[in-house]
């Protein structure tokens, strides 16, 4: 009677082995059920200014009434990335039914000429065509070979490396500043001319201390030029050290 006292013990620890297995079992299929239940009724996208809504849409390509479980979050992110002008995306689930899309889009810095609407961001690279508000303002960057433009070039360049960092420092300078800059002009050496915005005066930046250039063009605008008017000045030539050397009518 002894020896059968373990041998009970053992079935019945068995028994509640098979039973907590058995439970376990039916409350992680439960678990997985509620999730087959929850269907995709929204999807949200989030800091797109250039791409329209409705192309990050069909590129995310999530049919509705999809499964919330079912949607590989990691395929639309890759599918909206692939728009060149999308430089991140970030896709999240929201339980119980909505799925949202943040991007993150290239900053166009100017745009090209080149028969349709393609800009250039802060690195270089050539975006895709775009019809939006955004980039009307932008300056235009003059003076790259056309055949070159293609969107998802980087361009490269001392001449193009130069007009980008005006650019950035002219818009880290001031909004005035950088709203006085229409065009930047890359000649054959490299030499940068820029035209402003009012009477498209040319002014010669030349190549180098650019960053001293355009705050001593600054004052020379707003203490001189504001006073005796912009309709009278035909240049500017800015390559020599601390002067300005500007011709009038």
């Amino acid at each position: 009677m002894a020896s059968a006292r373990p041998r009970l013990a053992i079935i019945l620890g068995s028994t509640l082995l098979v039973g907590l297995l058995a439970a376990a079992i039916g409350a992680t299929l439960g678990a997985h059920h509620w999730k087959q239940d929850l269907r995709v009724r929204s999807v949200e996208i989030l800091g797109n200014r250039v791409v329209s809504t409705e192309e990050i849409m069909h590129l995310a390509a999530i049919r509705p009434d999809t499964g919330l479980f079912e949607v590989d979050l990691r395929a639309v992110q890759l599918r909206v990335a692939s728009q060149l002008y999308i430089a991140h995306v970030a896709v999240t689930r929201n339980v119980p039914d909505g799925i949202t899309i943040e991007v993150t889009e290239r900053e166009p810095v100017a745009v090209l000429p080149a028969g349709r609407l393609l800009a250039i961001d802060a690195e270089g690279r050539v975006l895709p065509p775009a019809r939006a508000e955004a980039l009307f303002d932008l300056p235009a960057l003059t003076g790259i070979p056309v055949r070159e433009l293609v969107p998802g070039t980087l361009l490269g360049g001392s001449g193009v490396h130069r007009a980008l960092v005006l650019l950035r420092m002219a818009e880290q300078c001031s909004e005035e500043l950088y709203r006085r800059i229409s065009e930047v002009h890359i000649q054959a050496d490299s030499t940068l001319v820029v035209y402003t915005s009012e009477s498209s005066v040319p002014v010669l930046f030349g190549k180098r201390d650019l960053a001293r250039k355009l705050v001593t063009f600054e004052g020379f605008w707003n203490s001189i030029v504001s006073r005796r008017g912009v309709t009278a000045l035909q240049s500017v030539d800015m390559r020599f050290a601390d002067q300005v050397v500007a011709r009038w009518q």
